[in-house]
Parts: C-alpha cells; structure tokens; sequence
C-alpha cells in the first residue's frame, strides 16, 4: 500500500511517492497505484485534462486534501480531437473519490466495467457539464459496503434520460443534485431496486416530465422541487418538503398517488425559500444559492438519521437543537449574552477568615455583572491575577499547538 502525488508541476518520470516529486498525471499514477489500498494524491488545484482513467487495483483512493479552497479539475474536452467521453473506466471495486471536480465529459462519468463500476464511493465533488453519472444502472448487490454518495455537488447538464440509476444499494445523502433533463421523460433519480437511500439532500428537476422527480426505496429529509410532474415515488417517505405542479406523492411502482408519510409537507418555491433557486453554473460558488433564508419551510423540520452530523459544507447538524431538511443546515441565530447577579458585598473591609485582609481597593467579583453565552461557557475577562507578561503584551491573535496523542 502506497501513495502516489500528482502535481502539475510534476513529471512523469518521477517514481511519485513524494510530494516533493511528484507525478504529472494521473494516468500515470494510476499506472503504478496496482495495490490494494494504494492512494493517489492530487496536491494542487489544477487542470487534468486526460480523457477515460483507469483505476487497476481494489480499494483504489484518488484525492485532494490539500486545500479546502477549491479542487483540481478532471475534465475531457481539448485533447486535440480525441475528448474524452467518460471520466472513469473502473475495473476493480470500492474505488473512492475524494474533493474533485469532475466536468465537461460527452456521455458519462463512470463507464460500466463490472464491479468496479457498482461499487464506489465519492464525497466532496464537484460534478458538472456532463449528462448522468454512469452509463447503466449501478447494481451494488453488496448490503454491507453500499455504493455511497456524499456531500457532492451535481450538475447534470444537458441531461439525457435519468442522471443517476441504482438497482442495488446505494447511499446518497448530503448532495445537491439537479438537472435540466433534456430528453427522456424519466425521474432525476431511478431505483430500480428495493435498496437505495436518499436523505438530506436537495433534488431540483429544471426539465419537462410526466415522472416523479426522484423514485428510491427510501426518501428521508430531502427537498424535493420540480416544474413540472410528481415528487417522490417511495413506499418510505418521511420528513421530506416537495414543490411540484402535479401530485408530490406516489407509491414506488409510480402507478398512483399516495399520501404523505410522516413529517412530510408539501410546499411552494417561496417557501422553501432557497437564497436564490434558479441559478446555476460550473462554479463551486453557485451551491450557496441553494442555502435556506430565514423562515424556509425546511428549516429545523428535518429529524435525526444513520448519525449524519454534517451538511453539504461541513457544518455540523443539528444547529439550534432541529434538524433542517435538504443539503443545507442553516446556522444558529447568535445568542444574547446573559449577565449574571450582583452578590452579596462584605459587611466589612476586613477578611471574613480573620487575617485582616483589608478589601476595600480589591476587585470583587461582587462589584460587577458578567456578560456570557451559554455555547461559550466564557466570561470576557478574568477578574484574578493578569495572565503571563508574554500573553499581556501581545499584540496579535495566537494559539496553542498540542502534540497530536492528546
């Protein structure tokens, strides 16, 4: 097991295993990451345009955790006559794609090879500019290592029948997924299985169709918006908000209306009250179009699930005690400091220990009320004895750094 670093300002002659020598492709990376558990560390934000790669190994991880900032581009046009049409051919199972922005590819992002290809896992990527995430149905018959799609961004756009099909099991939780679904009149997300699960995420059908907007097994916590057409197709729907023209409610075989499950509610654009719902784009910037104003029908109606503690952005659920409904958690109001009592002023200068301590120039606690927030725990100031001359005189911010045991 090994890592493999990749950097434009790399060559491919270098073995790799040093970010301080690193790899100038990941083609080549991958060439050399044939072991299991094997990595390969992306250490920059720049543009990869290499066209179809191939994972060669099981439990595969290709990354970028350098930066929180942005993400190193995969993209398959101008590759002089010969663009890329998928992103990934994976021949082998539980590759894992972490922090990576995924664009402009023909057809799909992940080519069916078999197992490889119904049994993967990505989180933090941003997908746009490309039609459906695979070329067929993901069939992950593995009940214990689900098919996993976290806290990704997805723009299919143009689209042409469903983005995403499963029939096996399948995670998805955390994402915002939309789509103009230009041709073919089918759901955003099909489950042709009894396994796929969706939960926290916003799910936003821009097209024209007769369908529901998303058909899984199970629907728990998600918004769910269309122009046109049904909402969800799930004999396990629950806590969900759905805005669309026709009925938000159907059974799974999508034959016919169903009722509400618990905690859902139908509702309007307004709201829902997305900060702005109709923009879109190949930026990382346009998900905070997707965050919830004050007084959205999503907001602190969500409930606990599969211990998901995050949203899309990292910020930890629930805030404020409740959960929100769809990708996004909405911060805590900021809380008014209380201030604590006067106590009781000695009846004299003198210590009532006896050891005639004279108090009357002492800064007694008793003089003086403290403002504190409850989350802090803190008073602004101490009213003992002065912290070190080092700290007193400072003049910028500083911190403590602990060995990484404690």
């Amino acid at each position: 097991m090994a890592t493999y670093y990749v950097a434009k300002s790399g060559n491919d002659s270098n073995a790799g295993t040093s970010a301080g020598a690193p790899k100038l492709t990941i083609a080549s990376a991958l060439g050399v990451a044939t072991t299991s558990g094997d990595v390969v560390e992306i250490i920059d934000e720049g543009s990869y345009n290499e066209g179809n790669l191939w994972p060669a190994a099981v439990n595969l991880t290709i990354r970028h955790t350098a930066s929180a900032l942005g993400r190193p581009k995969i993209y398959g046009t101008g590759l002089g006559g010969n663009d890329g049409v998928r992103a990934f051919q994976p021949s082998y199972a539980n590759t894992t794609y972490i922090g990576l922005e995924i664009s402009n590819y023909s057809a799909d992002i992940f080519q069916d090879s078999g197992a490889g290809y119904d049994k993967f896992h990505m989180s933090g990527c941003f997908m746009h500019d490309v039609p459906s995430l695979g070329s067929s149905a993901i069939s992950n018959s593995d009940d214990t290592t689900p098919t996993t799609l976290k806290q990704c961004i997805m723009f299919f756009e143009p689209s042409t029948s469903t983005p995403i099909l499963n029939n096996g099991y399948m995670e998805i939780s955390n994402c915002l997924i939309t789509s103009s679904n230009t041709s073919g009149d089918w759901p955003l997300l099909y489950d042709y299985s009894a396994y796929g699960t969706a939960s926290f995420s916003t799910i936003i059908n821009r097209g024209s169709t007769s369908k529901s907007t998303i058909k899984f097994a199970k629907v728990i916590n998600c918004i769910v918006s269309s122009s046109s057409g049904y909402g969800i197709a799930s004999d396990d729907h629950t806590y969900n908000r759905v805005a669309v023209s026709s009925n938000p409610w159907r059974n799974f075989a999508d034959g016919a209306d169903n009722s509400q499950g618990t905690g859902d509610r139908t509702a309007s654009p307004a709201n829902l009250a997305f900060v702005d719902g109709d923009s879109i784009g190949n930026t990382n910037s346009v998900i905070a179009n997707y965050k919830l104003q004050e007084g959205s029908t999503a907001v602190d109606n969500g409930v606990t699930f599969d211990s998901i503690v995050i949203d899309l952005t990292g910020t930890v659920r629930p805030q404020d005690g409740s959960f929100d409904i769809g990708a996004f958690e909405s911060p805590a109001p900021a809380e008014d400091p209380t201030w604590t009592d006067y106590t009781a002023q000695p009846y004299t200068d003198n210590d009532t220990a006896g050891d005639f301590t004279i108090l009357t120039y002492n800064n007694l606690a008793s003089n003086h009320k403290f403002a504190y927030q409850s989350s802090l725990r803190q008073t602004p100031f101490a009213m003992g004895i002065k912290g070190p001359r080092t700290i007193r005189e400072r003049k910028k911010a500083y911190k403590v750094e602990y060995p990484d045991d404690e």
